[in-house]
Formats: structure tokens, sequence, C-alpha cells
């Protein structure tokens, strides 16, 4: 996109519109400055419509992210089931004293790997809905650019 062109060309078409009888000459060069400003307003599309391509990944990644951090949140929500049983082991262990030792050290390391399970499952979650929102600002700010270069090939259209 050649702003400083575009920028130019109007401003030569508005000198021009101001004299009251144009020369065969100032006629041609105002066709050839409308031309090329026709030019640079379609290479200004061009770009709106490349920006708008750019904006669609990134939109697929935020419900990518989405689909992944609703995952986590039921790896999660599993995570705290386990760690419910683990919890329903250890009562099971003190009321069985003859197995109580063994319930226990069992109990004890079923808590910590859920413990684990409900970190990691947070920590998915938490970096899926940081993708999510990376992911949903690149595509608003794709939208906006290819919105901005829109109405400026429209403008320069005009």
């Amino acid at each position: 996109m050649n702003f400083k062109l575009l920028a130019g060309a109007a401003a030569s078409v508005a000198i021009l519109a101001a004299c009251q009888t144009p020369t065969a000459d100032e006629s041609a060069t105002a066709a050839s400055l409308d031309a090329t400003a026709a030019e640079a307003s379609a290479e200004v599309a061009e770009a709106a419509a490349d920006e708008s391509a750019e904006a669609a990944p990134a939109a697929e990644e935020a419900a990518v992210a989405a689909v992944e951090a609703e995952a986590a949140a039921d790896t999660a929500a599993e995570a705290e089931a386990a760690a419910d049983v683990a919890e329903a082991a250890d009562d099971a262990a003190e009321a069985d004293v003859a197995e109580a030792e063994e319930v226990v050290v069992t109990a004890e390391a079923a808590a910590d790997v859920a413990e684990d399970a409900v970190a990691a499952a947070e920590d998915a979650a938490e970096a899926a809905a940081d993708a999510a929102e990376d992911a949903a600002e690149a595509a608003q700010e794709a939208a906006e650019d290819a919105t901005e270069a829109a109405v400026e090939a429209a403008e320069a259209s005009e």
C-alpha cells in the first residue's frame, strides 16, 4: 500500500478540480491520477482481504483454546473426585486398625496423585484460557486492521 501515492493523487485531483477550464493535458493527468488512485484503492482492498484471511486462523485458535480450557476444567473436576475418594479411603483406614498403615500409605499416595492432578489441571486451564485470550485479541486486532483498511479503500475510491 502506497499511501503517499494515494495522498499525492488526491491532492492533485483537488488542485485540478479547482481550475475552471482544464486543458486536455490537465484532463489526461487527472484521468491518470484517478487511475492511480483506483489502483491504490485496489491494493488497500487486497490488503484488507489478506488481513481478514489472517484473522480466521486466530479465531480458530481461540475456539480450540476454549475447547482445551473446557477439557482442563473437566480434568480438574475428575481430580477433585479422586481427592474425595482418597479422603474416603483415609477415613476407612482410620476405622480398620489392622490395615490402617497400608491404607493410609495408599490414601496418602492417592491424595498426592490427586493433588498433583488438580494442580496440573489448573495449570492447563490457565494456559488454555491465556491462549484463548491471546488468540481472541489477535483476531480482534486483525479484524480491526481489516476494517480500517476497507474503510480507507472505500474512502480512496470515492
